[in-house]
Order: structure tokens, then C-alpha cells, then sequence
């Protein structure tokens, strides 16, 4: 059976040197459209874990690491109190503390409940059926 990878669920994380999760799918949407590749739907359907500014140093202080997955319905992000809290003010990285320049991300998930995954699985037999996509 061929698998649309385009609907499976999925998840992007790491350093991605830029301040806007925008700046990222323009940028990656342009690639792709240069070489001609398909795009993944993650590029436009995409959603964040929250967390703090990552890289901190004398000369920015802004967020550039990320943890981005598919809003299709299939994976739901669960509170995770694991990551570090966030800078002082004033602090620099790296540090005596922090050996890195970037702060680490962190995102737990599960998959959707059943209804959601029935509901997903629904919405793509009307949209091979019909042709048609439904709210």
C-alpha cells in the first residue's frame, strides 16, 4: 500500500537561524519551488511549541530554535516542564552553565485520540471520493 507521506504526522526541531517561523516556510517553500520538489503541507500547516528565546548573546537575544508539526489533527503537543527556564536579563551564552550559544527546545506529543484520528481518516475518504475538501 503506497503511503501519502504528505498526511502522516510530522515534526521538525533544531536550529533554524531565523526569528519567525514565517521566515522559515518562505524560505524553504522558495527552495523547493526553484528545484521543482513538492512541498510538504507542513510548510503551510504547520504549528510551534512555545518556548523562550533560545540564543542569547551580546549581540541578539532572539528566539531561532524551534520545535514545528503538522496541524493536521494528528498529533497534540502535551505540557513538558523539562526545558530550562529562561535567561536572566542580562546573562550571555554560552556560559560556565550553558556550553552552548542556543538553549535546548523541547516538545512532547501523542497521537490524537480516536474520534480525531476517525475524523481525519473521514475527511480524506470524502476528499478521494468526491474531490472535495471538508471543514
Amino acid at each position: 500500500q503506497n503511503i501519502d507521506t504528505a498526511e502522516v504526522p510530522a515534526i521538525v526541531a533544531g536550529d533554524l537561524n531565523a526569528e519567525s517561523l514565517q521566515e522559515v516556510t518562505a524560505v524553504a517553500g522558495a527552495v523547493c519551488g526553484l528545484r521543482d520538489l513538492d512541498v510538504h503541507p507542513l510548510l503551510f500547516a504547520s504549528n510551534e511549541v512555545p518556548s523562550p528565546v533560545t540564543s542569547q548573546t551580546m549581540r541578539r537575544k532572539s528566539r531561532i530554535d524551534y520545535v514545528v508539526f503538522s496541524d493536521n489533527g494528528l498529533l497534540e503537543p502535551i505540557d513538558d516542564d523539562r526545558a530550562p527556564p529562561p535567561l536572566e536579563e542580562e546573562a550571555c551564552i554560552p556560559d560556565a552553565t550553558h556550553p552552548s550559544d542556543h538553549l535546548p527546545v523541547i516538545g512532547s506529543f501523542k497521537f490524537a485520540d480516536r474520534m480525531r484520528r476517525a475524523l481525519f481518516c473521514a475527511r480524506r475518504v470524502v476528499r478521494d471520493i468526491l474531490g472535495a475538501t471538508v471543514p
